[in-house]
């Protein structure tokens, strides 16, 4: 993999180069501010397959520095992690709402670094799959769906619009906020009801449309508490937020009501269905105190239909 290491810390850069030469990566560029990265991003013939970039840097920092890199349409899914000795939770869910798949603290031990990016190459090769197949036309190898989702909204939003991320950074995110957020972290889990029926009533392109439409509704509201949501699969979504959840209820029945009445009248009015959903919640408050972060998502899951 092509590695690109942003940091203004030249202690930093020399050891993550060091090391990553060391476990076989053996093309590793460096850059000590945004503005740098930029050059080389823009002048490099071939793309850059990864990068690590700090948040705190003098001239811009790594979050904005995601925005740029992403605004490049050969980098909208590249892998990025982000590292900073910043474990505050509003910290790790901006990095995560700009974009970046995974995080580490500083000082983080070699082996997370190695760890991270060997799940690294193994995300890429699934994306690079799913892209060549896309651009073949195989025979049912779409992209995944929230890629398509994220393809249709365009850019990543700013944390204050809230965000929509891949399931791997929301997991990511999750285990991050764990040990800095308290105990206030939250996972609400929201699924379309009728889903097969809405799937069969519109095209493969409108299926993604409309999903995509719920996304917007959720990440407009998720804003409010400033939280990410994924998409599972299958009109499942999954809403995080490290602050006090407002009445579920209330969001969903009378907040997000205007907004599902709207793609109702664009996707479904011609079938005669609407957009209808269930919904659950994990708090970590209420979890066993050694609880593993991720039993969150299976508990919300797990208390749908209930």
């Amino acid at each position: 993999m092509k590695i690109l290491v942003v940091d203004d810390d030249p202690i930093v850069l020399d050891i993550c180069k060091t090391f990553l030469l060391n476990i076989g990566y053996a093309d590793v560029h460096l850059s000590q501010n945004a503005a740098d990265a930029i050059e080389q991003i823009d002048a490099t013939r071939t793309p850059f397959d990864c990068f690590l970039l700090d948040i705190k840097m003098p001239d811009k920092s790594g979050i904005e520095l995601i925005a740029d890199i992403r605004s490049r349409p050969v980098y909208a899914f590249v892998p990025i992690v982000m590292s900073t000795a910043q474990e505050s939770p509003q910290y790790i869910a901006e990095a995560f709402a700009a974009g970046a798949l995974d995080y580490l603290v500083k000082p983080f031990e070699l082996f997370d670094l190695e760890t991270r990016m060997h799940a690294i190459e193994m995300h890429s090769f699934e994306i690079a799959r799913w892209h060549r197949a896309h651009a073949t036309g195989g025979a049912g190898d779409s992209l995944p769906q929230h890629i398509e989702m994220m393809k249709q909204r365009g850019a990543m939003k700013k944390l204050g619009d809230g965000g929509l991320v891949s399931p791997i950074a929301f997991e990511n995110c999750l285990l991050q906020l764990e040990p800095s957020s308290g105990r206030k972290l939250n996972v609400v889990a929201l699924q379309v009801e009728d889903m097969d029926s809405i799937m069969r009533s519109l095209s493969a392109e409108r299926q993604v449309s409309y999903l995509s439409a719920v996304a917007d509704a959720l990440v407009g509201e998720v804003g409010k508490i400033r939280g990410l949501v994924c998409h599972k699969g299958r009109g499942l979504f999954l809403l995080m937020s490290y602050m006090d959840l407002p009445d579920l209820n209330e969001m969903v029945h009378r907040d997000l009501a205007d907004a599902f009445a709207d793609m109702d009248e664009t996707y479904l009015r011609c079938c005669g269905l609407r957009t209808r959903v269930s919904f659950a919640s994990a708090s970590y408050a209420e979890q066993p105190k050694d609880t593993w972060p991720l039993h969150l998502i299976e508990n919300a899951i797990g208390r749908l239909g209930r």
